[in-house]
Formats: C-alpha cells, structure tokens, sequence
C-alpha cells in the first residue's frame, strides 16, 4: 500500500513538473521551463525528455544543440514518449545533427504513428508522397493522411484535401476537397482556408460564390496568409462580389507588399501609376516595379522600363 502510494504521488510530481513547464513556456521563461522539464526526465518522465529535446533543437531556454536534443529523444522513445520518435524521425529524415537517414526516419515515424502519435502519421505520409525512405506510394499517403486527419491534425486535413483536388493517389474530387478544406480551416489550418476560398471563387465542388470566397480570403489573410490578403485585394480591386473600392484593394496590397508578397507590389505599383485609389505617383510606381523585377518578375522589370524611357525618376 505504501508502494503504490508513493507511485501514485510521484507520477503526481512528475505530471506537475510537466504542466509547470508548459505554463512558464507559455509566459516566455523558457529557461525555467527547461528546467523543469531536465527534472522531470531525470525523475523518469519520458515526456520531459522529449520537451527538452525541443528547447535544445530551438535553442529556448538552452543553448542549441542539435546533438543534445537527439540523445534525448532517443531517450524518451526508447521509453515509450512517441513525441519523442517523431521528433528522432524528423532529425534523421533532414539530418539535423546526425547523418541524414530517411530509412531510419521513416521507421520511426512508423513507430509513432502506430503509437498514436499523429504527427508521424502525417510525416509518414509525406515520405510516402514522395518516396523518401520508403517506396513511393499515393495510396498509402492518402491512408496516413486521413488517418491523421481523423486524429484531428488539422494539417492532415489540408494535406489530404490537396491530394483530392489534385487527384493524387485518388479520383480527383473537388467536392471532397471542399470538405477537408473547410474541416482544417474551421480547425485553424489557415492556408485551407485560402484554398477554400480558391474553390469558391472559381465553382469548384461547390456553386461559385465570390462573397464567400471573399470571407475565406478575410480570414486566411488575417491569419497572416498573404495570398489571402492578395486574393481579396484583388476582389476590391475588381468589384468581385463586393463594391469596388481601389483605397481598401491597395491597403491590401501594402500589407501582403510590405510582408514580401511581389504579386502585390506589382499591383499596387500599377495603381499607383494609374492613380487608382491613391493621388497618382510614378516614382512610388517605378520603385515598386523595380522591386518587382529585382525578384526575377519579368512583368516588373518591363513596367520599371517603360517608366524609365519616359524619364521618370
């Protein structure tokens, strides 16, 4: 009775080092964090040991050490953390601090997806996609997929939904790649959102709503997405499925512009050389262009030229 005592307030220890961690984690002390989770490795917790692998690979808390981390994940995975697999997985498949092994990797993945591990599902479809260390297989990927997905790994849900709107290693069926899309991107998958949005604009799977789409483009732009906050500037630009409106198309553009989005310098350049929602400036055109071009887009390089040859400075 005493055993199972003490066993019981131990396990009760470790998980407390364990969320205390996580909760200075939250609050930025990563070294507190760290040390929390060095203690409960060394008392036994495997989840510990996979955690600090993580601040040893990011350098959060610890100094970086690709080495450390790795050590540690094989610790925690050969005493059953799955996370820690994973993470092992992910270090031999891009050789971070130990010989690159996609073989190796891709069993441990294995090993983490029949564990429960979801992330290793995913991973292991991706080698599977691609046939990096194991032999190249749609079906399999797609089954990974979906099983992640079904485990609620958002990501997985996307993955999937591309591979059914391109008809890999599948039918291809825009109307099941509606579903997924829309499963990751109420989920907070926002690149799904953006292809969602995509699928709408164009009446694929589902009828054609710009207003919608124009929703979909709000949301993975305010998600940090880019092309959303093109897409949608684009729409005002346009007066698709809203009132044309240059000023909000071209604050838009400057957001996604600002963040290196080269489509939307492009575009708000030529507002700017056309006085489209903003007082009409080809030197604030011109430069713009040429930040265009600078990127390798010929389209910017030939608006920078015409500019050039009718002496604007």
């Amino acid at each position: 009775m005493l055993l199972a005592s003490c066993l019981l307030n131990s396990n009760g220890l470790y998980a407390d080092l364990i969320a205390d961690g996580y909760a200075e984690t939250k609050k930025g002390n990563d070294t507190k964090a760290s040390e929390l989770y060095s203690r409960a490795c060394d008392s036994g917790d495997m989840r510990g040991c996979a955690r600090l692998g993580i601040a040893y690979t990011s350098g959060q808390g610890v100094t970086q050490n690709d080495n450390k981390a790795n050590e540690l994940y094989a610790l925690a995975c050969d005493g059953g953390e799955m996370a820690g697999c994973f993470s092992l997985g992910y270090a031999y498949t891009n050789g971070k601090g130990l010989e690159q092994d996609s073989t190796k990797g891709s069993e441990l993945f294995s090993k983490a997806c029949d564990g429960g591990f979801m992330n290793s599902c995913l991973g292991l479809g991706l080698s599977y996609a691609w046939g990096q260390g194991v032999e190249q297989n749609d079906a399999k990927a797609n089954a990974l997929f979906a099983k992640a997905c079904d485990g609620k790994l958002m990501d997985s849900c996307y993955a999937l939904g591309v591979r059914y709107s391109e008809g890999q290693g599948a039918r291809q069926d825009d109307v099941k790649a509606n579903e997924l899309y829309s499963r990751a991107c109420d989920g907070g998958y926002i690149n799904a959102c953006l292809n969602l949005g995509n699928l709408h604009s164009d009446g694929r799977g589902v009828k054609r709503d710009f207003a919608k789409a124009n929703d979909l483009y709000l949301r993975a732009c305010d998600g940090g997405q880019l092309s959303g906050c093109f897409n949608l500037a684009s729409s005002y630009d346009n007066g698709r499925g809203v009132s044309q409106d240059y000023s909000r198309a071209n604050a838009l553009y400057l957001r996604a512009c600002d963040s290196g989005h080269i489509g939307s310098c492009y575009n708000l350049g030529v507002n700017y050389s056309n006085g489209r929602g903003v007082k009409q400036d080809k030197s604030r055109a011109k430069t713009l262009y040429g930040m265009v071009c600078d990127s390798g887009e010929q389209d910017g390089c030939d608006g920078y030229r015409k500019l050039n040859e009718t002496g604007v400075e």
